[in-house]
């Protein structure tokens, strides 16, 4: 039996109707469970027992820079009284201290770590570790991360050619960063068959160091040693490799 177009429309808005009716309520339900969620979470981390002011310290240091002072600030949130039973250190590098042991309610302690940048270039990620006699924070990490701007500028890094390639020249830029004049003072390969020499584009400035294998007849792993006179200690020799593969 056929409907007329009037009666179709109606029965089809009808159910669209109850469609959409069925389907608010779902949708209320679950826009307050999320409300819920996000509710229950900003209240976590308000209502958090112990707190720092930060629980990463980042650092960019001048390539002389010896010693980093990197400094948290801890608070007791909650009701009781907390000690803080130890700290400890991911590296050798990092003296850790803090001004108090036990925290009132409502206190505050400054813990201070010492990081030794004597031996280090680059970027570098240490941890200290913090224990409490809290039952739910036994230990908080604290993360202290460092950029050491590089002293000088060397590109590339690595020099290759592939076994039975031609044995042409590669080139190895070698510039001095900032305004203090750094001059190198030798460079030697690992490798007896893999010769470097050193040509100065600006004395105490730029140089470029051309190395050439002898021949890519077979493979081979090695290294060019760069000797400066910088006053730094830890940027005074500088590595770059090779490889014939």
């Amino acid at each position: 039996m056929n409907q007329s177009p009037q009666k179709l429309y109606t029965y089809t808005g009808l159910l669209f109707a109850l469609g959409l009716l069925a389907w608010l309520p779902a949708a209320n339900a679950g826009a307050k469970a999320k409300a819920s969620t996000q509710a229950k979470v900003q209240h976590s981390q308000t209502a958090r027992d112990l707190s720092f002011d930060s629980s990463v310290f980042e650092h960019r240091a001048k390539p002389d820079e010896e010693v980093l002072h990197a400094s948290f600030v801890m608070t007791n949130n909650s009701k009781q009284p907390v000690k803080i039973t130890g700290l400890d250190t991911s590296c050798a590098c990092l003296n850790v201290r803090s001004d108090k042991k036990i925290l009132a309610p409502g206190e505050k302690a400054k813990i201070e770590a010492d990081f030794s940048l004597s031996k280090l270039t680059g970027t570098s990620e240490k941890f200290v570790y913090v224990k409490t006699d809290h039952p739910d924070y036994k230990e908080l990490r604290l993360s202290v991360r460092v950029s050491i701007e590089p002293l000088f500028e060397i590109e590339p890094k690595m020099l290759s050619w592939a076994v039975g390639e031609e044995s042409k020249e590669k080139v190895i830029k070698f510039k001095v960063s900032g305004d203090q004049a750094v001059n190198i003072v030798s460079v030697t390969s690992s490798k007896g068959s893999v010769s470097v020499i050193k040509k100065v584009i600006k004395p105490g400035k730029e140089y470029a160091l051309v190395v050439k294998p002898e021949s890519t007849a077979n493979a081979t792993l090695g290294m060019i040693r760069i000797v400066t006179d910088s006053k730094i200690t830890k940027h005074r020799i500088q590595l770059v490799y090779f490889s014939v593969k």
